[in-house]
Parts: structure tokens; sequence; C-alpha cells
């Protein structure tokens, strides 16, 4: 008996919606072989698309794994006590933005400290749709905005992604949160082209509000803020004592849709999250401990106390400075700012004094709790030198444990 087309596309679209591609296409060529002549044109219509689906995802899986050589694994590092943040290529996803049944890629990835993403797009090749560092680089230009953002950053160093949802599109949504609140929604246009379809702007400060540079009431740009209904809310950089549950968990969040996308391309591959093996020190002041080899010289009855004031860490990169407190409690001697780069748990550096003093430097990291500083002088400035473990004439190094409390 002839079937119509019409339960076999149905029960194909069951399948897709469920990643079952391979029961899909099984069906699909079923059709070809039991439908009448007149229908078989739906069918090929949704084999073809299945076909496109197939081709998209090889080519997107190629770029994933792209990405994932050349970004690195994601990782999870906490620079300040409140701060966590995620590093490497932190995030994935495939999401039909137009509803035209053919995913777009949009990928996500922390480079040199800054995040940016990518949009990939198939019509018979790969094609990327927007590179947020050129969007941001238009912005600016275009809109005369200072406060621009690859994608959206808030008050204290906040950074997310967010997705928004209306009329059966997506919308990348970026910008940021300042005295000004810039909304950038970047989307297909009717004729299926991508970049901003629109912009919402709130001056808090004069009470003025554009869509599209049209100044409107606050009751308008509220409706039409609020059309826009979340799909994804990932923060990238978030203040950790937010998170209340699981759920919330950004580093939960972006591993599990790093590994269903990876799922869905057919990549043989289970991403797992790491740790940042950094410090476990944060920024203030410690006092330290000399190494017990080290000879203290005694001034006026009393050793110096020396103690380290660490004022940033950031992934592999830490500063400080070093202190030498006399008996009266005033510095005697404090380094200039000190930055090194951490590679494999260890650093070099050169330090200048406020005396004119110099010298090099070494960082080990005996454990992610504790550092170990030794500081060499390599140029003498004055007589009292000697008194100051660092400033030693003869070779001596100063050896400091710096540890948590």
């Amino acid at each position: 008996m002839i079937k119509k087309s019409i339960a076999y596309l149905e029960l194909a679209d069951l399948y897709i919606e469920q990643d079952k591609y391979d029961e899909a296409v099984e069906i699909i060529n079923s059709a070809l072989e039991n439908v009448s002549k007149n229908e078989k044109s739906k069918v090929n219509k949704k084999l073809e698309e299945l076909n496109l689906r197939s081709e998209a995802y090889l080519a997107y899986g190629k770029k994933f794994m792209e990405y994932y050589n050349e970004y690195g694994n994601i990782s999870v590092s906490y620079p300040y006590d409140y701060i966590g943040q995620l590093n490497g290529f932190c995030y994935a996803k495939l999401i039909d933005f137009n509803n035209d049944n053919i995913d777009e890629l949009l990928l996500v990835y922390n480079k040199d400290g800054e995040y940016h993403y990518d949009l990939f797009g198939y019509d018979g090749k790969l094609v990327l749709l927007e590179s947020s560092i050129e969007s941001a680089k238009k912005i600016a230009f275009e809109e005369d905005n200072n406060y621009v953002s690859e994608l959206y950053s808030y008050d204290g160093g906040r950074n997310s992604l967010l997705i928004c949802e209306y009329d059966n599109k997506y919308y990348i949504k970026t910008g940021s949160l300042h005295s000004y609140e810039y909304s950038y929604f970047h989307g297909y246009d009717d004729e299926g082209n991508f970049g901003i379809q629109e912009t919402i702007i709130y001056d808090y400060e004069s009470s003025k509000y554009y869509i599209n540079k049209d100044e409107i009431t606050l009751e308008q740009i509220d409706k039409e803020s609020n059309k826009y209904e979340a799909f994804v809310e990932l923060y990238l950089r978030q203040d950790i004592s937010m998170i209340e549950n699981d759920s919330e968990n950004f580093v939960n969040l972006a591993l599990g849709d790093l590994n269903e996308t990876a799922k869905r391309l057919g990549l043989d591959i289970e991403i797992i999250i790491e740790e940042k093996k950094s410090l476990d020190l944060k920024t203030g002041v410690y006092d330290s401990e000399t190494s017990p080899e080290f000879e203290q010289y005694d001034w006026n009855g009393a050793p110096p106390q020396y103690y380290v004031e660490i004022t940033l860490i950031d992934n592999n990169n830490i500063t400080f400075v070093v202190n030498d407190i006399g008996v009266n409690g005033s510095p005697m001697y404090v380094t200039e700012p000190i930055n090194a780069v951490i590679e494999n748990n260890n650093a070099n550096f050169n330090w200048k004094d406020s005396f004119g003093n110099s010298g090099i430097g070494t960082i080990s990291i005996e454990s992610q709790k504790v550092i170990y500083i030794q500081m060499t002088q390599t140029l003498a400035y004055d007589e009292y030198s000697n008194f100051r473990g660092t400033m030693d004439t003869n070779g001596k190094k100063l050896n400091l444990y710096i540890k948590t409390n």
C-alpha cells in the first residue's frame, strides 16, 4: 500500500529531536521506497537536510578539536578569594539560531586572560558567522562605546555568556552594565545575514533610554528588553560566593555543555575539568620564615624581619614586594613591585629596592600552599647592605618560605 510522507517525516523529526540521526536517515530511506511519486519531493528535501546536517557536524567536529588543541582543556582557577574563572577552551554549544533545522556551532575560549567567542555556520562549507573580537571593534567604532565588551560584563569583574530566545530565534547578548547598560543582540535578520539586530541602551545618569539610537520611554524600553527570554546564562568569571547549589555552578554548566556538544558531534572524547594547580595563596601580606641555612645578621641586637606583600596572583602570574622591617618597626628596605611568570612550578625574576640595590631571584612552588623565594644581590649600594639579608656582597642569599595561614 502506498503511504503518505507525513508519517515518515514526523517520525524522522522525532528522531532528530533525540539526536538519533542514523535512525532518521533510515526512516527517510524507507519512505523513498514506499511513498507515491508526488510525495517523494518532500522526502527528498528532508534527506537533503539530513545530509547537510551530517556534513555540518563533520566540519564542526574538526573545528571543535582544533580549538580544544589550540586553547587547551577547560580548567578553573581562583585568582582572588571570591573570584573563580574558566580558562582554556571553556564552552561549546550547538544552537539553531534561525530555526532552519541546521545548527550553528558556538565556541568560547580564554586567551591571555580575555574571553572570546566564534560562531560557525554551514552552507555547504564551514562559515565563520561572527568573531567577538571583530564584532567588538565594530561596536566601538560605530557606537562610540568606550565600555564595549566582547561578551557581557558587570561591575566587579564578572563576565558572562548570555544567549536569549525570541520568536523562535536565538541571539547572543553582549554589552556591559555600569552607569550605562548596553545590550547588543546578535542574530540572523530575515535575509539570512548574521549580525547585531537590536541595540538597547539604558542611560541611568540622565534617565534616557534608546533602542537602535531612537530615544524612547522607560516603559517602552522595559517592554522591549523583556521580550527576550534567557536560554543560556553562564558566568565565565564569577563571584563564587553567589553560587548556592550545583545547578548554579558555572564550572558544571560549562563542562556539561562541552561534553554534550562533543557527543552530538560524534567525537570520541570525554572532557574533564582540570583544577588549576595554582597557588592556594591570596593577595595580602605574609610573614616569612627564613631558611635555617641562612645566617641572619644581627643589627643592634635584633635580626631583621621580612615580610612579603603579594598584590596579584592570576593564573601563572604573581606580583609581590619584599619588605625588611627594622627594630623600630619602619621599613628599612622595600623592593619595587616584582612580577614573575611561573612555568613548571618555577620562575626567575629581577629586583630593585628603594636604596638602589638590585639583584636576581627565583621562585619555586613546593606545594599549593608554600612558595620558596630566593633572592641574591648583584649590586650593593651602601655599607649597611650586610645587615639586610638580600644585601650581601659576599654572595649570601635570602631564602623566604611563604605559607598560607
